[in-house]
């Protein structure tokens, strides 16, 4: 079909050419309150069962929406979009987008917009982000998730770039498909969340480590921040790091920028340096800067801002500034007499606060972390993966999954960083 593109300066240059003549005025093109509708065509395969976990893609097609009563049409590689919506019901009243945004958990979505756009009429659907739009409108768990299930589809128009002048904003909708699908499981999760290391003279084994497979040993793992509302598409956000400095103490904080070559290797161009004494600044590329220091020995707190790319360092008052020889982790599985044993970190610091070890839970369980086999010193919260357990709070509700976990005794900071 040949694009006809339409824009509102044509529009009143042509109505100048024609005001001698009142027949021309009258066949005049007349700007529509709102596009035409989009008329969303039934393909072939509609009825029969698409089997999502088997199929790539699900083809549609539509015709083009138009904008006079003339019939000029949308310019769509003009800046119009076409994007995909999916619902459960056909009702497409409440969006998934709508019912996060609702952080009291009482709005439900009945239909989900797919992240891809189009600026042609025609869409290849891909079959996985089908499945987990219908995970995500029905929170099914493993065990319940149905042989078939429908689905109904439209297509959304937004009126922007060259038509922009003609109907600014203008959104129009078309028909609602009805599909039948065979679902399939998929594991809902928010993005990781974008985490910053630390390394230096005091922090692991001080080899200064900027590889993944090294967290926990060449550098230290910051930690996410209880409460903090991190971006659920990026993981990106705020993330600290508490921990004991003395004025010998050299350090930089490197971001979670992996080299395109090598996807183990964390850059360092990419790092925070000295900015002074007790200050850091970023540096993206160029010459290394030098190592960050404190002015006096103490407890600091480092918080690194992966959107603003901004590194603070502050005094810091512990919960806890006892030592420990050992610490474990304890009740997973559901076995409360034998700790799962955690290797210190920071080998090479005058004492260790920092924990690890790698585990794999076969189904959810329940655990905390307990100082040296008993329960004097032991902390906990309901929340996973990450959290700040209290002590004798309550117990931790992990699901199952493999993890390298990490805990900070000092502040009772913990994340579990999924590792399947």
């Amino acid at each position: 079909m040949k694009k006809i593109f339409f824009c509102a300066g044509m529009l009143l240059a042509a109505t100048g050419l024609f005001t001698a003549c009142e027949d021309d005025r009258d066949s005049n093109p007349t700007l529509l309150e709102r596009p035409s509708e989009i008329v969303l065509n039934t393909p072939a395969f509609a009825t029969q069962l698409y089997d999502l976990a088997h199929a790539k893609n699900i083809d549609i097609t539509w015709s083009q929406p138009q904008l006079t009563d003339k019939g000029a049409p949308l310019a769509m590689n003009g800046g119009g979009l076409y994007m995909v919506q999916v619902s459960k019901d056909g009702k497409f009243k409440t969006s998934f987008a709508e019912a996060q945004a609702d952080k009291t958990g009482a709005t439900v979505a009945d239909y989900v917009q797919l992240e891809e756009t189009y600026n042609e009429c025609r869409a290849s659907i891909n079959a996985a982000s089908v499945a987990k739009a219908l995970m995500q409108l029905y929170q099914w768990d493993n065990d319940n998730v149905p042989a078939s299930a429908p689905i109904y589809v439209r297509v959304v128009a937004t009126v922007r770039g060259l038509n922009a002048a003609a109907a600014p904003g203008t959104t129009t909708v078309s028909n609602v498909l009805k599909l039948d699908v065979v679902p399939y499981y998929i594991k809902l999760r928010d993005a990781a969340i974008e985490l910053a290391y630390v390394v230096g003279s005091a922090f692991g084994d001080a080899s200064w480590s900027n590889t993944l497979s090294g967290m926990g040993v060449g550098n230290v793992p910051m930690f996410p921040i209880e409460g903090f509302d991190y971006d659920k598409k990026t993981g990106k956000g705020s993330v600290s790091y508490t921990d004991y400095f003395d004025t010998t103490t050299q350090f930089k904080v490197l971001s979670h920028y992996i080299d395109p070559t090598d996807a183990n290797k964390i850059q360092w161009e990419y790092a925070y340096v000295a900015d002074g004494v007790g200050k850091a600044k970023w540096r993206a590329g160029g010459d290394d800067g030098d190592n960050i220091s404190v002015a006096a020995a103490g407890y600091y707190t480092v918080v690194v801002d992966n959107i603003k790319h901004t590194c603070t360092i502050s005094p810091a008052t512990p919960d806890n500034t006892k030592t420990f020889s050992s610490m474990g982790l304890i009740g997973v599985d559901g076995d409360w007499n034998t700790d799962i044993p955690m290797k210190a970190v920071n080998t090479k610091a005058a004492n260790n606060h920092l924990w690890t070890c790698t585990i794999t839970i076969k189904s959810d369980t329940e655990a905390k972390f307990r100082a040296e086999g008993g329960w004097d010193n032991n902390w906990g919260k309901v929340a996973f993966p990450y959290g700040k357990a209290a002590q004798n709070g309550a117990n931790i509700k992990i699901t199952k999954g493999t993890y390298k976990v990490f805990f900070n005794d000092l502040t009772g900071e913990y994340n579990f960083i999924d590792a399947e």
